[in-house]
């Protein structure tokens, strides 16, 4: 069939591919690449689409729907994000549909809803008591979505649902809604209409409102607005509206750019910054990528700052990408204070309404923007971007493991700069083995900046060893005698162990049993403020058992050490010091993290207790000691980049001591004191680590040297996993000419009651794109297989878990 006019256009659903409609001639001269559209698909589904591609004179064996009807003229997205979506969506080999809806503020993709109405108004109708339970939930409402029934009652009542509307007593449609909900404030003005001179006011508040509206005659404003500038309560206000001598209005705003100004001295760089800032210019001259390896608290944030001033007066935006939003928390405001109208901050974590405006205002303002963002910046709508910085460019945050796409937001901003044609600086103290290849490759641009600003000295790290009797404190005496002197001289001290929860598992004394999550391979994790043993991986929680379920015995008792335990102890030895905690049970609100971090900085507590999150870029100028608490699993974990992760980590925490006091100190409690890690870590050997890994690396061929896929097998049935496992690693060998290991069982081989499998996939950077072809196609063929049906297969690519 021949179509004169036809679009391709991406669902936000996970199927590959592009899906085909047809409009009319004036639709298609209206429509642009990048705007919205609703179509139907399927049945009776309607969704949000965006144009990727235009077509005229349009040929195609089967017969087009019709686009229902346009959302956008203007487009939502450009044409660098259609390529950058593209390209991220072939190279994770992740369906377009789902990077799609990853891109794009979820209040952006209106789709319908299936709506229930009552047909039979009778209130006294029952057919049985299940379908009056349904039934009677109309009385009070007009008409019900099908998924708030699904809350209620579970997907067992669709059932129930369909025959309700079989005998006509209810009756199904879609309909559809947006989720984008505008801010509104009330505003107060003068009514023009009344004649002033016949008004009498016997208060003096409201004469003063009566006055300053009176001299503003033709503008509106705010109930804070009035109450700061008059000092009068709202009661003054509403009886004056009451008396028809105010207008109330409720009129939009935006949730973005209400900062203030604030005063900043200028920045005043040291000369090793000044040398490293001139480096990193001529560096951009011949690099599109620029490596910045400087040592924790050596300055790096002014000097990104520097480089984006430069952006903002050419005109240009730019962005700072952080590895998790709680970085953005106190960056946020160290970088308001510099750039407090343009500062816009995007995570995840921000209202969807407010990330809607965010969109909007990026796709319809050209006024230059500082961006500060965690991993989901990377799919803005940038215009006029100057440079992209990528901080703590070496941090596992930055890949995506779950849910799909599994892109990796570093290596994805990097693409995205050549997209744009703009600069991209990599900035850590540590950075990942395969950026530090690059730089030493000469791939990217490499400046070093070595020198802690103010001249302060990097703190000492000394080991100690790990208590090794059952009685004793896991907070070793040596640890101890240092946080007593430390607190003598009032300073700050960080202890960190990355495990949160009381103990990490309970242990029966009589028969060693240890308690497990029913749905999971993993121990419970006990909660001490609410007595409970919880799941990190599910979230099972149940409160703590006292009896052993393998032997009966009372004889369960606490192993391990978590934060609360930590809490605990600390308590004990020092009773008058306050602590607090910095893991995921105490942030779980923004408000909660701001306050922690906030009270921190202004020393109204003396310790902070935390687990990875303390380690990653935050800016303390009086923690005199840094304390690491049984780290050395990660030193043995089976992983290739397990010592990377480890060297990273430690040099990471040890940088929040001393950044602004001499003489700090870290101590690492370890049972392993002569790791050849730790022999790095003591003497500084920075370059001798890098070499010694990317030796490790060549030598069994690992990245940088390959490239890895992971696929991962999921299944309830344990014997059927490992049919699939082989019959797909047979597939893979048979057809792929990469190295291929396993299938294996991961360390948690079982999540949420789905056993899992891997099987790991080594290719060739020359031949990467084939063997990834390669390696897509084999993945569509496994759930073609009745015996496998059930068995849900996912690739993730340069995997980091």
């Amino acid at each position: 069939m021949k179509y004169s006019y036809a679009i391709n256009v991406v669902v936000p659903i996970p199927i590959d591919g592009f899906f085909t409609y047809s409009l009319s001639k004036s639709e298609f001269f209206k429509i642009k690449i990048g705007s919205r559209v609703i179509v139907s698909f399927g049945k009776k589904k309607y969704y949000t689409a965006v144009v990727f591609e235009k077509h005229e004179n349009f040929d195609i064996d089967y017969e087009l729907k019709e686009v229902s009807y346009l959302i956008d003229e203007p487009p939502c997205i450009t044409n660098e994000q259609i390529i950058f979506i593209n390209w991220l969506s072939d190279y994770y080999l992740s369906p377009i549909g789902i990077v799609l809806d990853a891109a794009l503020p979820r209040s952006f993709l209106i789709k319908s809803e299936s709506v229930l109405k009552k047909v039979i108004c009778d209130k006294s109708y029952k057919n049985e008591d299940y379908d009056y339970e349904i039934l009677q939930l109309f009385e009070n409402n007009e008409e019900i979505l099908v998924n708030e029934l699904v809350k209620i009652f579970g997907f067992k009542v669709l059932k129930r649902i369909s025959a309700l509307i079989a005998q006509e007593i209810l009756e199904l449609n879609e309909e559809i809604y947006t989720k984008y909900k505008e801010k509104t404030i009330i505003n107060y003005s003068l009514n023009q209409s009344v004649d002033l001179s016949k008004i009498s006011l016997r208060s003096d508040n409201q004469n003063k409102v009566l006055n300053y509206l009176n001299e503003n005659i033709n503008s509106s404003f705010s109930r804070i607005h009035i109450q700061d500038v008059l000092g009068v309560s709202v009661s003054v206000l509403e009886n004056l509206v009451k008396r028809n001598i105010l207008l109330k209005n409720r009129v939009p705003v935006k949730r973005i750019y209400n900062s203030t100004e604030i005063s900043r001295n200028e920045l005043v760089l040291s000369d090793s910054q000044k040398d490293a800032l001139n480096g990193i210019k001529k560096s951009f001259l011949a690099n599109n990528v620029v490596n910045l390896l400087g040592i924790t608290s050596s300055g790096k944030t002014e000097i990104y700052v520097n480089l984006i001033k430069e952006e903002i007066v050419k005109g240009n935006s730019a962005l700072l990408m952080v590895p998790e939003i709680a970085l953005t928390t106190q960056l946020s405001l160290r970088l308001s204070s510099y750039f407090p109208s343009n500062l816009i901050v995007y995570h995840s974590s921000i209202s969807p309404n407010m990330r809607h405006e965010l969109w909007s205002d990026m796709v319809n303002d050209n006024k230059p923007k500082v961006i500060l963002g965690a991993r989901s910046s990377v799919f803005l709508p940038f215009r006029n971007l100057g440079i992209i910085i990528i901080d703590e460019e070496h941090e596992n945050s930055y890949k995506q493991n779950e849910p799909m796409p599994r892109y990796n937001a570093r290596d994805s901003a990097i693409f995205l700069s050549k997209i744009l044609k703009t600069k991209c600086l990599l900035g850590s103290a540590t950075p990942s083995i395969e950026t530090y290849y690059n730089s030493i490759s000469k791939k990217y641009g490499f400046v070093e900046l070595n020198k802690r600003y103010g001249n302060f000295k990097e703190p000492k790290i000394a080991l100690i060893e790990s208590p090794k009797l059952d009685n004793e404190s896991f907070l070793s005496l040596s640890l101890r005698k240092e946080i007593k002197i430390c607190l003598e001289n009032n300073h700050q001290i960080i202890l960190f162990r990355n495990r949160r929860g009381f103990s990490t598992f309970l242990k029966c004394k009589a028969c060693s049993n240890v308690n497990y999550c029913p749905n999971c391979d993993v121990c419970l994790t006990y909660h001490i403020s609410e007595n409970l043993e919880k799941c990190h991986y599910c979230s099972f929680s149940r409160v703590k058992q006292i009896r052993c379920s393998s032997c009966n015995l009372p004889s369960m008792e606490l192993n391990g050490v978590g934060t609360q335990t930590i809490e605990n102890e600390l308590e004990k030895f020092f009773p008058k010091v306050k602590s607090q905690r910095l893991d995921y049970d105490t942030t779980r609100s923004k408000k909660k993290l701001k306050k922690i971090l906030q009270d921190f900085s202004i020393n109204k507590f003396q310790i902070l207790i935390g687990t990875q999150m303390v380690s990653k870029g935050l800016d303390f100028s009086d923690v005199g000691l840094v304390g690491v608490i049984e780290s050395d699993f990660l030193l043995n974990y089976p992983d290739f980049r397990s010592h990377e992760k480890y060297f990273q980590l430690i040099k990471q925490v040890s940088g929040r001591a001393g950044r602004s006091i001499s003489d700090s100190k870290v101590l690492i409690q370890t049972n392993y004191p002569n790791h050849h890690v730790h022999n790095r870590i003591i003497d500084g050997n920075t370059k001798g680590f890098y070499q010694y890994q990317i030796d490790q690396r060549r030598d069994f061929n690992y990245p940088p040297f390959t490239r890895l896929a992971k696929v991962i097998l999921k299944s309830k049935n344990i014997n059927l996993l490992k049919l699939a496992s082989n019959w797909f690693s047979k597939a893979l060998r048979n057809n792929m000419k990469s190295e291929i290991l396993g299938p294996e069982f991961p360390v948690v081989s079982k999540i949420k009651n789905n056993h899992i499998m891997n099987i790991l996939i080594k290719m060739e950077v020359e031949s990467l794109r084939k063997e990834k072809i390669r390696l897509f196609k084999l993945s569509k063929k496994i759930n073609k297989y009745p015996q496998f049906k059930s068995v849900k297969l996912s690739v993730d690519i340069d995997p980091y878990n």
